[in-house]
């Protein structure tokens, strides 16, 4: 009975060790890290501004002129609005209510969405914003390349208006 404990608690010590491996890596390794990034000084503007309240992106776009203002995103963020997730090869139209993140209604809705750490760290739920605007909670490990692109992490993002995300 005794080892049977032992070898699970081994298996759940491993699963830790592992997930905050990935998310160490996710925050420092695949890319600088935007924890130092935000403390630096040599740091543009548009990116700690991103760091710190996290960006409003348009589809394929994250330019100042695509930006809300506080009061706009505070009151975009206290409603609900429908979300089409694509993946694994389907379309599934979820609703995302307030407060919810994208991954967390389209788990709730049985999407079968990659994810892992669920924080913003390891990069497995990256996700294309073909529609729409979201708020992306920063730090997070997407380079600014990614974010101009039009990529997001659907587990750090809460839609602002109805969205259409690719997996």
């Amino acid at each position: 009975m005794l080892d049977v404990q032992v070898r699970r608690l081994r298996a759940r010590w491993a699963g830790l060790r592992r997930d905050t491996a990935m998310v160490a890596l996710g925050l420092v390794g695949r890319h600088p890290s935007p924890l130092i990034r935000v403390r630096g000084s040599t740091a543009p503007a548009e990116s700690l501004d991103r760091k710190q309240g996290g960006a409003h992106l348009g589809a394929g776009s994250a330019k100042p002129a695509d930006r809300l203002s506080a009061a706009a995103r505070d009151a975009a963020l206290a409603t609900a609005h429908p979300a089409t997730i694509r993946a694994a090869g389907r379309s599934f139209d979820v609703a995302v209510e307030a407060g919810q993140t994208i991954l967390e209604a389209g788990r709730a809705a049985d999407v079968p969405l990659k994810f892992s750490c669920t924080v913003g760290g390891c990069g497995t739920c990256r996700s294309k914003l073909l529609n729409g605007r979201v708020d992306l909670k920063s730090p997070n490990c997407l380079t600014d390349e990614e974010v101009a692109a039009g990529y997001i992490l659907p587990c750090v993002s809460r839609p602002l208006e109805a969205v259409t995300v690719a997996q």
